[in-house]
């Protein structure tokens, strides 16, 4: 027995109340799937008709060509359906509609020709809140239909609704085409009210985009433009984290700028009213708001209480007891710590050694302590270049007052490193092994009793030296540790700053429909013998989903900026081997 499909025939709740005329929209054969966007009402001129479909085909290139579907008849008795068979309808299938006025039922719909033997689906659907929404979790398959959809085509049927009603934005539902045809749709009664509604925020937004635009040209001019494109100068930029942070603003600014510029003539118009292109240029432009506002804030309630004067004097006090605390365990550990039995001679050379540095440092800080208050006070001033800003620099900052304790870090870690690869080269000596350094693995080897009785010693000096450089390496990778905690909250903290989508969030409290998450199909009753009617209802997108899928892309600058193999047991390996975690992850391509 031969399995017919079922021909669905998606229809706007905007034309229920239209006139009678002609239904335009898009077909699909292979999926029987049909959309109808508008009603071009009577009376009209076939001829126009034709030219006014001609027209819209030739503006703009779409996979969803407009033509003319069936007729629609409203309380009307004059069938023209084998007129609208003969003259406009281009194909060998079409369908029929009509209701009666004040009539509540769902209109009548019959399909003629091919599909005069197919069952029916009637689907009414919001044509405004599809010209409005987004679709989030296009690839969700299990998001649809009352949450429990697992056919893969009935998603896909649904992304070229969503798809179909947009590319027509800019054509039917735009009047420019329509120059002696009255088309009913969403857009006919209620395009002046949304402009109006629209005016004040397009103003304000043009506004912005124009003194954005002015400090764009003002930076190009002051700074050689080709100077700052140049490799060489971002990478020596993007070293300190401050600029890193300058340069994400930077390309955040330009590519709202300039994205509609980049783009084709004919692509251009469809990118202008494209959803997409419509949050992501909101969230970039929100995230940079509310970024400088938040630094405008902290700033004032720092120079409001005076906050950089206080600060500078505590912490000059507080650098100078971890001056003389770092001595003092300098010096405990150059004697017998918690009892440990050290190698004397090693123990008094690291500790001599570093102690040495210490000064260096506190030395270091004399020259700063003049300037400290001003220090600060730049860094405060920064905020109103954005919180991300401001925290960047306090990033810079707490890196330049700890360098000793990095310093520190990489000297003990160096020499754990060292003596552990000796270590396990004199052990695979011992197997009759060596390190194959050209195919990177290990081969086996013949050693003579030179080189074992060598091997021996070497193996026995660096086993007993380990303990003590093990303890100078453990103390102050704790130190280095607790710095880099510190640095990671900042760092955490400005990558939210940069990726939160802000308009996102605002659009899913304020405007749901915007955001949708996907669609729910609820039945109306029906009258026995007519065809199955159902209504497609927008669901907002969940909050999670808006957060993942709105999450703004951050640029490479600030992954260079987080620690390398960060989970706790790649970064737990990397310690215990005497590997290097860097302030950054400058390894990570290493």
């Amino acid at each position: 027995m031969e399995v017919r499909r079922v021909t669905r025939v998606f229809f706007p709740y905007s034309c229920l109340s239209s006139v009678d005329g002609v239904l335009i929209g898009w077909r699909d054969q292979k999926r029987h799937l049909v959309c109808v966007v508008g009603v071009i009402t009577r009376p009209f001129d076939e001829q126009k008709i034709t030219a006014y479909l001609r027209k819209i085909t030739l503006a703009r290139e779409t996979r969803f060509p407009i033509s003319v579907l069936g007729t629609w008849e409203n309380g009307s008795n004059n069938i023209a359906a084998s007129t609208c068979k003969c003259e406009l309808v281009e194909d060998c299938s079409w369908i029929e509609m009509r209701t009666f006025v004040h009539n509540q039922d769902p209109p009548l719909c019959t399909a003629k020709g091919v599909w005069r033997d197919d069952p029916l689906m009637l689907i009414l659907y919001d044509q405004t809140k599809l010209l409005n929404s987004r679709l989030e979790n296009s690839n969700d398959k299990n998001s649809l239909l009352n949450g429990k959809s697992k056919c893969a085509n009935v998603v896909s049927d649904v992304d070229c609704i969503f798809d179909m009603v947009n590319s027509v934005k800019t054509t039917v539902l735009c009047k420019d085409y329509a120059d002696d045809i009255h088309i009913i749709h969403s857009q006919t009664h209620h395009g002046n009210a949304f402009k109006m509604w629209t005016f004040p925020i397009v103003i304000i937004y043009s506004l912005l985009i124009m003194s954005i635009s002015v400090c764009l040209k003002l930076s190009q001019l002051l700074f050689c433009n080709r100077l700052v494109q140049s490799k060489t100068v971002q990478r020596f930029v993007r070293l300190p984290a401050t600029g890193c942070q300058l340069i994400e603003r930077y390309c955040h600014i330009q590519y709202i700028i300039t994205v509609d510029k980049q783009l084709k003539d004919e692509q251009r118009l469809q990118h202008k009213t494209s959803p997409k292109l419509f949050i992501s240029k909101g969230n970039l432009l929100s995230s940079i708001l509310l970024d400088v506002f938040l630094g405008v804030v902290v700033m004032m309630w720092l120079f409001h209480n005076d906050y950089p004067k206080l600060v500078s004097c505590n912490l000059l006090h507080v650098l100078d007891v971890v001056g003389n605390e770092l001595q003092k365990l300098l010096h405990w550990l150059m004697g017998v710590p918690a009892g440990l039995k050290l190698n004397s001679q090693l123990d008094e050379f690291l500790g001599k050694f570093f102690l040495y540095h210490v000064y260096l440092w506190i030395g270091y800080l004399n020259i700063l302590r003049p300037f400290m208050e001003t220090i600060l006070w730049s860094i405060g001033l920064s905020g109103c270049l954005g919180l991300s800003v401001f925290l960047s620099l306090s990033m810079d900052f707490l890196s330049m007052l700890t360098f000793h304790i990095y310093c520190f870090y990489v000297y003990a870690a160096r020499l754990y490193c060292l003596q552990l690869s000796g270590l396990s080269s004199c052990w695979r000596l011992f197997r009759g092994k060596k390190w194959n350094v050209l195919r990177q693995r290990v081969d086996s080897c013949q050693y003579d009793v030179d080189q074992l009785f060598l091997g021996t010693i070497l193996f026995t000096v660096l086993l007993f030296l380990l303990p003590t450089t093990a303890l100078y390496y453990v103390v102050f990778t704790s130190f280095r540790l607790l710095v880099l905690i510190l640095d990671s909250m900042l760092a955490k903290t400005v990558t939210t700053l940069n990726t939160f989508p802000v308009f996102s969030v605002l659009l899913r409290l304020f405007h749901s429909d915007m955001l949708a998450g996907g669609v729910r199909f609820n039945v109306i009753q029906r009258m026995e013998g007519q065809p199955l009617c159902l209504s497609m209802q927008v669901e907002p997108a969940p909050y999670s989903v808006v957060l993942t899928e709105g999450k703004i892309e951050q640029l490479d600058t600030w992954r260079d900026h987080q620690i390398h193999n960060s989970s706790i047991g790649g970064l737990s390996r990397r310690l215990l081997l005497g590997h290097l975690v860097y302030p950054w992850g400058g390894d990570s391509k290493k």
